[in-house]
């Protein structure tokens, strides 16, 4: 199978990734903090290195703020949740992902917020003038991704962040699509809440995720339970990770996901984009020459990786089922994000096509890829 659906999971893994979760249920991996056994010692320790490791990815300094959740959508909820108070107004992108907008949109339902949104540029960047304008009415949050996933569009969170910050915002990011995928810098500290998936641009297994607290803030728990620590108190822990950890870890997956960060801080992020931006140049120049295509995306230069597609012939279920039958995978829909396809005008036709490439994507089967699109609209032309 030619694998185009690394925005939704990566395929294959990381090098190294099947290994260690085999090595999970190979030899005992005891319940992390909880005892004092040697298999307990070796999943604590084995949490310990990944938070450092994602502490280093993310240019970080305290790795027990590095919060493990399910996935990105858990740790999105958490952090909305845990910070949102009724009155606050909260500003967005017309562009985010379902994991944004429900619990905005079910908190605005309850009548606890207003929600806001600013506009982006010709570049799909954030527009300055309207940020501006946006926090003229004094917002306390700014909920936004960093970059689209119907598009791949990247906002430039950094900028903005600082932004919203100087105007007395807190600041929450999803990195759903850019880590792993482009170099994340969350040093200048005006991020508070940088929260990210395992399993996409990290490379490694699914159900596993997590997020970055800055020491600035101080969310509410909105899961309570076991923590191996404070065990004689029926509160939670008031310091950090503990606070926010309450239950067992994913320790198969997260043991996966330790081996996939291994790879990526050999092999870095920057070497790995270079080479994925070169890959959508190359899939744009051939994909905007076939007339029949309408090519919805931002420039591989403002890309994470990610392109949308709409027919002017035919149906985007058609294309789709001819790539599924030549073992072509690719995503079609509205992959999760109506407000995205409204910006884009492509709600009312049920959305796009989604092509994502991953760090193992060949050449040849981006050349396959074309050709195969190429044979469906000649085919499709003949028959007319």
């Amino acid at each position: 199978m030619i694998y185009l659906d690394n925005a939704a999971t990566s395929f294959p893994k990381a090098p190294g990734v099947a290994e260690a979760v085999a090595e999970t249920f190979l030899q005992p991996m005891g319940n992390a903090n909880r005892s004092s056994h040697h298999a307990s010692i070796r999943s604590t320790i084995m949490l310990v290195e990944t938070r450092e490791m994602l502490a280093e990815f993310l240019r970080v300094k305290h790795e027990e703020r590095i919060i493990f959740t399910s996935n990105a959508t858990t740790a999105i909820n958490m952090a909305i949740f845990g910070l949102v108070k009724p009155g606050m107004k909260v500003m967005t992108s017309p562009v985010e992902h379902n994991a944004v907008m429900r619990p905005l949109r079910y908190l605005e339902q309850q009548g606890l917020i207003e929600i806001i949104k600013f506009e982006l540029n010709n570049e799909y960047d954030f527009d300055k003038k309207s940020v501006e304008t946006t926090l003229a009415h004094k917002p306390n949050l700014l909920v936004t991704t960093s970059a689209s996933n119907v598009f791949g569009n990247v906002i430039s969170i950094n900028e903005i962040s600082k932004q919203a910050k100087e105007a007395g915002c807190t600041v929450i990011i999803d990195g759903a699509q850019t880590i792993g995928n482009l170099p994340v810098d969350l040093s200048d500290g005006n991020i508070d809440i940088f929260c990210f998936p395992g399993h996409k641009g990290l490379m490694g297994p699914a159900g596993t995720g997590g997020m970055y607290v800055s020491d600035k803030i101080d969310p509410k728990p909105i899961l309570f339970g076991g923590t191996g620590s404070v065990s004689d108190e029926e509160y939670l822990p008031e310091f950090y990770p503990d606070k926010l950890e309450s239950g067992t870890h994913n320790l198969h997956g997260i043991s996966g996901l330790n081996a996939a960060l291994q790879y990526i801080l050999k092999e870095t992020v920057e070497s790995m984009h270079l080479e994925k931006h070169q890959k959508m140049e190359y899939l744009l120049q051939k994909l905007f020459k076939i007339d029949e295509l309408q090519v919805l995306t931002a420039s591989p230069e403002r890309n994470a990786g990610v392109i949308s597609l709409a027919t002017k012939v035919g149906t985007i279920t058609d294309l789709t089922e001819y790539l599924d039958k030549n073992d072509i995978a690719v995503r079609m829909g509205l992959h999760c994000a109506p407000a995205t396809h409204k910006f884009l005008n492509t709600f009312d036709n049920g959305g796009t096509i989604r092509i994502s490439p991953g760090h193992f994507t060949t050449q040849d089967e981006l050349d396959r890829t074309i050709k195969i699109i190429e044979q469906y609209f000649m085919r499709l032309n003949k028959k007319g």
